[in-house]
């Protein structure tokens, strides 16, 4: 130590001070060192031995040296203009710097400055402390910071961070959740703010479970500002700022939910309508043998003198034939709605269609409103699929009887309107009072009830949106003028193919026909029983009760048709043709299969893949008769 700067320190009679300083300077980290800032330039005057260490310098290479000359070559300015801009009783500052050392190696440290004057000179106490670490993680967490928030602003899902009920962050998803399009507006409010009541109530209940570390699950809540939008919020506990707080990963989920609704309804339906197949299937069988028993009545009266009393009779069998003529046009339309017809688009008669329709939902309209028929003249086919058209056309048809007013059939009424308009336009209106105009979003909703009270099911309006618009065609609820509501499906029409005026049937031909050989084969006997004597009277006719009969009777004399149910207990249809092409090639061609409506997709698929005749049940004498010369001439 120079001998006038412990002079100057004996003078002041502080040298222990000084070095009780030092000492507990180097015992936390801190260089010392003593500048004369009024020398020019500025020099050290001392330097500790941890100093030296810090700078990589040896204590005597950095006495008399300028004091700029510890930091890097481009902090130099600074520590000059430091020193300029400060006099004698200036305040102790603080400031970091960059120092090089030797081994190339760059430290940054922090330095503390207190001016002192003594009788010759003014003095600079500084400390040196290396906080090259610390910044370093002061960076690395202010790194770390940002990324975590542009994880979080960039996230799919909403991010909410609450403590104590209220938002502390939000991330621009979850705020536009809430119906905030800026995430610092969310900043600092109650969550009861963004939800319902209920919800509010049960989502602290929820927050104070999770904050116990209580696994909750994740949970699903509507949000005030836009009720229709469903969240599912997973929460856990976490720590903010030093205290503890709940995240939540918060995710829109509304179309998901309208989506397994939407699957939930389907497979009701499909229920359904496997239930209306089965049950046509059952009703085929009676009325199968009762309509040809109405036909060999009536056969059997043709030769009976036309008394007043034979008439009357034959009158009443045609008001039963046709009255199982209707419930077969009922029964055979149940199976549209066992399954999605995946038939091929193709031109149509919509006239057809909808005169089918009528039929079915006749019985819902006798009694409760006068049906008016406005069809225009030479309309053209449609291009659709003639099932999925005729369940469009029934639903509309019972949505528009179920919103009458019941009992009032005097001013009730339906019309059914067809017209070329942007394709062909086919309309059902209604005159229904005291009630509104029908909303049209609502009406296509999925969610939107279909059930009618005292009515049962039906279908809902966006189940004919579906089925209209995935045929090319579209679907419009309207208010006509007057009040009601009308429903209308444009199609699109078929090119220059006009639909044909209806053609009166042609008088049957009466012509002879050969004898065949027939085998009926069918577990219900009186079917079989009905068949074969319809049958009798011209052709030659065996019965069988099961497939294993049948294959013995084939084994023993050749068959020129095969009337063959095609859902029996033990062999069925499907493996009787199967086992008679294997043993009789040419023959399983003739087979005919009798069906009261196919509710078993393997069955189903088989009778789709073969191309056999097919007598659906019920059937007439004479569609039974004409089916077995088609058959004999495979």
């Amino acid at each position: 130590m120079p001998t006038s700067f412990r002079q100057h320190l004996a003078a002041l009679e502080r040298a222990d001070l000084f070095a009780g300083l030092e000492q507990a300077a180097t015992q936390v980290g801190l260089g010392l060192f003593v500048v004369q800032v009024d020398a020019m330039p500025p020099v050290i005057l001392y330097a500790s031995e941890l100093l030296s260490r810090l700078v990589g310098r040896p204590v005597l290479d950095l006495f008399g040296v300028p004091c700029w000359e510890l930091v890097a070559v481009d902090e130099r300015d600074r520590v000059r203009n430091i020193i300029a801009s400060r006099g004698p009783g200036s305040p102790p500052i603080c400031h970091e710097f960059a120092v090089d050392r030797p081994d190339q190696t760059r430290i940054t440290v922090e330095v503390g400055i207190a001016r002192i004057a003594i009788p010759s000179a003014q003095l600079a106490v500084c400390y040196f402390r290396d906080v090259t670490h610390e910044r370093s993680a002061v960076r690395a967490l202010r790194d770390s910071d940002a990324r975590f928030r542009k994880l979080i602003d960039n996230a799919p899902d909403g991010v909410i961070i609450l403590q104590e009920g209220r938002i502390v962050l939000a991330n621009p998803v979850g705020a536009r959740m809430f119906g905030l399009t800026d995430p610092d507006a969310a900043r600092g409010r109650a969550l009861s703010e963004f939800l319902p009541g209920d919800d509010t109530t049960r989502a602290q209940r929820r927050i104070a479970q999770v904050s116990q570390h209580v696994d909750v699950g994740p949970s699903e809540y509507h949000v005030l500002v836009e009720p229709e939008r469903i969240v599912e919020v997973h929460s856990v506990a976490c720590e903010w700022e030093g205290a503890p707080a709940n995240l939540a990963f918060v995710r829109d989920v509304t179309e998901r939910k309208r989506m397994q609704q939407d699957l939930v309804r389907a497979d009701r339906l499909a229920v359904v309508g496997t239930m209306a197949a089965a049950v046509a299937h059952e009703i085929n069988n009676p009325m199968t043998y009762l309509l040809l028993a109405l036909h060999r009545v009536e056969r059997e009266l043709e030769g009976d003198p036309d008394s007043a009393r034979v008439s009357r009779m034959r009158g009443y069998l045609r008001d039963a034939r046709d009255g199982a003529d209707r419930v077969s046009t009922i029964v055979r339309a149940l199976p549209t709605f066992s399954r999605d017809d995946d038939s091929a688009v193709g031109p149509v008669d919509l006239v057809q269609i909808v005169e089918r329709a009528i039929v079915m939902a006749e019985h819902a309209l006798r009694y409760r409103a006068r049906l008016i028929r406005n069809y225009a003249p030479a309309l053209p086919t449609v291009e659709a699929i003639s099932g999925r058209v005729e369940q469009v056309v029934g639903n509309l048809l019972l949505n528009a009887i179920d919103a009458l007013v019941a009992d009032d059939f005097a001013r009730n009424e339906i019309c059914v309107e067809i017209r070329v308009q942007d394709g062909v336009r086919f309309t059902v209106r209604d005159n229904r009072r005291g009630l509104g105009p029908p909303d049209s979003e609502a009406a296509f909703d999925p969610l939107h009830a279909a059930d009618r009270a005292g009515d049962g099911p039906r279908l809902g309006l966006a189940v004919c949106k579906w089925i209209v618009e995935d045929m090319n065609g579209r679907i419009e609820v309207s208010t006509p003028i007057g009040g009601g509501s009308e429903v209308s499906v444009t199609l699109p029409a078929s090119t220059g193919i006009p639909v044909l005026a209806p053609v009166e049937p042609a008088q049957p031909t009466v012509m002879t026909r050969p004898r065949h050989r027939i085998l009926v084969i069918d577990d219900e006997p009186l079917i079989r029983t009905a068949i074969a004597m319809a049958l009798s009277d011209q052709h030659v006719v065996v019965e069988a009760d099961r497939g294993e009969v049948a294959l013995e009777l084939i084994g023993d004399g050749a068959f020129d048709v095969i009337l063959c149910d095609l859902m029996m207990p033990g062999l069925g249809g499907c493996e009787l043709h199967g086992r008679i092409k294997t043993r009789h090639p040419g023959l399983e061609r003739r087979i005919v299969f009798v069906t009261g409506g196919t509710f078993v997709a393997k069955v189903r698929e088989f009778l789709d893949s073969v191309d056999n005749l097919k007598l659906f049940k019920p059937f007439t004498l004479d569609q039974v008769s004409a089916i077995v010369v088609d058959a004999a001439r495979r």
